[in-house]
């Protein structure tokens, strides 16, 4: 497996392009529209993260606490770096992350047909409620 870091992140564009870029195809099935005001605002209140992958990178993680859940906002990988491992690295700092921070669960939304699925639910993640427009999933031994 490759070598991950994850380090904190000041560049938020690149975490907004990244997402934009990951999301489009389930935005558009769905006819959202990116709300930029909303992307700032979640980039003042959440805990941003960059992934690197042998010196490049690849991707952003961004968290919430809410009371004493961790809410894992955004999981990105650039896509020409997707199935190497590195989500499952992002999972595992996110583990750390919900400890570190007294949480008792890490939650997530995800849309159903998104292959992230499979990785998520390998990574010990369960479906709590599912709907055709989100999944809602929870880890809940951490």
């Amino acid at each position: 497996m490759s070598h991950v870091k994850i380090i904190p992140s000041t560049d938020k564009n690149y975490a907004r392009n990244i997402t934009q870029e990951n999301m489009v195809i389930y935005y558009q099935k769905r006819k959202i529209e990116w709300d930029d005001q909303l992307f700032e605002q979640s980039w003042k209140d959440f805990d941003n993260f960059e992934v690197w992958c042998d010196q490049t990178r690849v991707g952003v993680v961004r968290f919430c606490i809410d009371d004493q859940d961790c809410r894992l906002r955004d999981l990105q990988i650039e896509t020409n770096s997707q199935g190497r491992g590195i989500g499952t690295a992002c999972l595992d700092f996110a583990r750390q992350y919900a400890l570190d921070n007294h949480c008792e669960k890490v939650w997530l939304r995800v849309f159903p047909e998104n292959p992230a699925v499979k990785l998520y639910e390998r990574a010990g993640f369960r479906t709590y409620s599912s709907g055709d427009d989100l999944c809602e999933m929870v880890m809940d031994y951490l």
